[in-house]
């Protein structure tokens, strides 16, 4: 379990040494803190999923806030 992590860890690292220079020469900030952002996000992601954490399901999201539009609309119909 620590070897992927360790993994995802690195792979992370990598990509960000080697897109971040790049990005801070060109004096590209908002593209860099995005860049960033992003990255701290999937590594958090990819170390939860690597653990094993019962992530949630976005479709799960979509149907929580979408089920009082649905019983409203078969209130009306029925």
């Amino acid at each position: 379990m620590a070897w992927i992590v360790t993994g995802v860890l690195v792979v992370i690292m990598l990509i960000s040494s080697l897109e971040a220079p790049a990005l801070w020469r060109a004096s590209k900030f908002k593209e860099l803190s995005l860049f960033l952002l992003l990255m701290c996000g999937a590594g958090i992601l990819s170390v939860m999923e690597a653990l094993q954490y019962p992530l949630p399901n976005p479709l799960e999201w979509i149907n929580a806030t979408f089920e009082p539009f649905n019983q409203v609309i078969y209130s009306v119909f029925e």
